[in-house]
C-alpha cells in the first residue's frame, strides 16, 4: 500500500486515491509523509528529509482516510423506483399517454 500525506493540502492518499483528512494532529514540522509499501520518508519544512521504516505511527491518518470514503448510493431497487415514478409522472401529461 502506497501512502502520501500532505499537511498543507489537508489530504491523504492511499494507492493514488486522495481524500480530505483532518491532519491537525500531524506534528507541525512535518510537511509530508511518503510511503511506498516497504519504506518511505518524512518531509520537513526546514530540515532534510528523514527515512521512515514503518507507517505504523501514521495509521491514524489511514484510518481517517478510510472513514472519509464516500457513502454508497441507495440500493438500485430504490433508485429504480424513484426513476420509474418520475417517468410515469412525466409521461402522464403527454398526448397519447395512458
Amino acid at each position: 500500500m502506497r501512502v502520501t500525506i500532505i499537511r498543507d493540502d489537508g489530504v491523504a492518499g492511499v494507492d493514488g486515491l486522495f481524500r480530505p483528512v483532518d491532519l491537525s494532529a500531524l506534528p507541525p514540522e512535518i510537511r509530508a509523509v511518503q510511503w511506498n509499501g516497504a519504506s518511505g520518508h518524512l518531509e520537513y519544512d526546514n530540515a532534510a528529509n528523514t527515512p521512515l521504516d514503518s507507517i505504523a505511527e501514521f495509521q491514524w491518518v489511514i484510518d481517517r482516510w478510510a472513514a472519509a470514503a464516500p457513502q454508497p448510493l441507495a440500493a438500485a431497487s430504490t433508485m429504480n423506483g424513484v426513476w420509474d415514478g418520475s417517468r410515469v409522472n412525466r409521461d402522464s401529461g403527454r398526448p397519447g399517454s395512458k
